[in-house]
């Protein structure tokens, strides 16, 4: 019964280990702001249907408009768990579109609390730029913004890196860091599952038994596992195997399928079984429109 025991707090602490990491990650405070482009720019004006009109179209500086215009939207919000406060921005947060496109207009479609102040300031139509200004951000917080502009379609909008303190780069993709850890979490708790009910099944067995070996005979002790035939008994095949083999070979085994299932799930099976899935983006809720 001690070997019972002393097994089940090494399973314990190995546990331990494990939860203490999956908790510091969990609880690591950072800013993470976000900037997300939607890839849909719906044409507002076509420019090749104007050819042939008797109207004109202008922008708020009298200018005419020649070429399309299209709409495109954006989201910026922040994924940390540390809060961007107006005092940590080291310079203003730049929204830039590519070159040879022009700025028509910009407002903010929706915004995740009015307290944040969200606000998109300083249009530079020539330079092609927007500044964000906000009071706070906590964790989720931010805007679906959306930009008038004339040009040619494949223009894009990027945002100007290094302008909030502690944060060297602003991620592009909306990602849940909490779940993917709980995801290895479980994945290393069945581990130490299936390996704390072998080794307590051996030691079961052993406690059975006249003989008393310690943990590590028991795991290198040669067994045969011998198959007859019922009809002919002279006929017979034997396998050698010990228990520590026994163990490495289910342990890879079971590795082997949950990483082929995983993969095959964001793979193959994910094509198979969502053959007209359409790549989009993920946004938080409380800032979509």
């Amino acid at each position: 019964m001690k070997k019972l025991g002393s097994i089940a707090s090494w399973i314990l602490a190995f546990g331990g280990v494990i939860s203490s990491f999956y908790f510091y990650f969990k609880n690591v405070k950072e800013r993470v702001p976000t900037f997300i482009v939607s890839p849909i720019k719906p044409i507002l004006v076509d420019s090749h249907l104007l050819r042939d009109r008797t109207f004109k179209i202008f922008d708020d500086r009298g200018k005419e408009i020649l070429e399309n215009v299209y709409v495109i939207t954006f989201y910026f919000f922040n994924q940390g768990k540390e809060s961007v406060k107006k005092e940590n921005i080291l310079a203003p947060i730049k929204i830039n579109i590519s070159k040879g496109a022009r700025i028509l207009n910009h407002k903010i479609l929706k915004e995740s609390r009015k307290l944040c102040r969200f606000q998109l300031i300083n249009n530079d139509s020539i330079q092609g730029t927007i500044e964000i200004d906000f009071k706070i951000m906590e964790r989720l917080d931010g805007f679906t913004g959306q930009i008038i502009y004339s040009g040619d379609s494949g223009s894009d909008l990027t945002i100007e890196e290094n302008s909030i303190e502690g944060v060297k780069e602003i991620a592009n993709k909306y990602s849940t860091p909490p779940e993917d850890l709980i995801l290895i979490y479980g994945f290393l708790s069945c581990l130490a599952f299936v390996c704390f009910l072998f080794i307590f099944i051996i030691v079961k067995i052993n406690i059975t038994t006249e003989n008393k070996k310690s943990l590590r005979e028991i795991l290198n002790t040669k067994y045969q596992l011998v198959v007859r035939n019922e009809e002919h008994l002279a006929e017979k095949s034997t396998i050698s195997f010990t228990y520590l083999k026994l163990l490495i070979i289910s342990t890879s085994a079971f590795l082997l399928i949950f990483i082929s299932s995983l993969i095959l799930s964001k793979t193959l099976l994910f094509e198979l079984f969502n053959p007209k899935q359409i790549p989009g983006i993920e946004i938080p809720a409380n800032i979509l429109p």
